[in-house]
């Protein structure tokens, strides 16, 4: 673990975002930011989920458009969850390393995971379904999300 953190430190430090500003968690902005991801990740899982079950096709190049809209988003959500203040164990945390080192802890597995093998697709039905089944792990993130909304809105 101590391992992936220091490779996620790397890689936010080689593409300079700790130049980005910290994120007001109760910030508008980020909160229908938030929304319309969650949003379009249930868009997106309905839709996978119709492609697997009636294994109904769409043309290519709209299948990946979708696939590519959704992996941007869980890229942009990432870049922003690593970027935004917390609470954490009833502490306001604004450092930025302890607050990867929190994401890294909590979030990063639900959020590679699905990134790593979305797009990737198979002739044979079984194996298809096999490799979007880390999707599921995207729903744990997604409720992570939601009840982080549920919590700043309210």
């Amino acid at each position: 673990m101590i391992n992936a953190y220091h490779s996620l430190e790397k890689i936010c430090k080689a593409l300079r975002l700790d130049r980005i500003p910290l994120f007001d968690p109760e910030n508008k902005v980020k909160i229908a930011l938030n929304s319309i991801i969650v949003t379009y990740n249930c868009f997106y899982m309905l839709m996978i989920t119709v492609v697997l079950i009636f294994d109904a096709h769409m043309e290519a190049s709209e299948e990946h458009v979708f696939t590519y809209i959704a992996m941007a988003s869980w890229i942009l959500e990432m870049i922003m969850e690593m970027n935004t203040v917390c609470y954490h164990n009833n502490h306001f945390v604004t450092d930025r390393k302890v607050i990867i080192q929190i994401y890294a802890k909590e979030y990063f597995f639900f959020e590679i995971l699905p990134l790593i093998f979305e797009g990737r697709t198979s002739p044979d039905t079984l194996f298809n379904v096999l490799l979007h089944l880390p999707l599921l792990l995207k729903i744990k993130g997604m409720m992570i999300i939601l009840k982080k909304l549920e919590f700043y809105i309210l």
